[in-house]
């Protein structure tokens, strides 16, 4: 199954990917984040910004980075034939309590 996943709000706003289902692609990932795209599913995620950092640094133990966590929630999902559309919004900060892991 073709999945595409929209971001509205947020660090990834009018972000668009697309992937296949079971790939190793970020639209992948997200679909399984979210439990297939479960309407109210939220979940935790790093902005570009972070990752670019790390990529260039090394992970800091001594003096860790601290940066921003972002959650997006499920807010509503299409499915036609062999490809689902999921979009996400921003959602305000919170605890981890009750969020899905990145």
């Amino acid at each position: 199954m073709r999945v595409i996943f929209e971001f509205l709000g947020g660090p990834l706003d009018g972000k668009t990917v697309v992937g296949d289902e079971g790939s190793s692609t970020e639209a992948a990932r997200y679909y399984v984040l979210t439990n297939h795209g479960t309407i109210g599913q939220r979940f935790r995620l790093a902005s570009d910004y972070a990752i670019d950092i790390l990529a260039r640094e090394q992970l800091k133990t001594e003096t860790p980075h601290h940066f921003h966590r972002h959650y997006y929630e499920v807010f509503d999902r299409f499915e036609s034939g062999n490809e689902v559309l999921v979009r996400a919004r921003y959602v305000a900060a919170q605890s981890d309590h009750g969020a899905d892991e990145e």
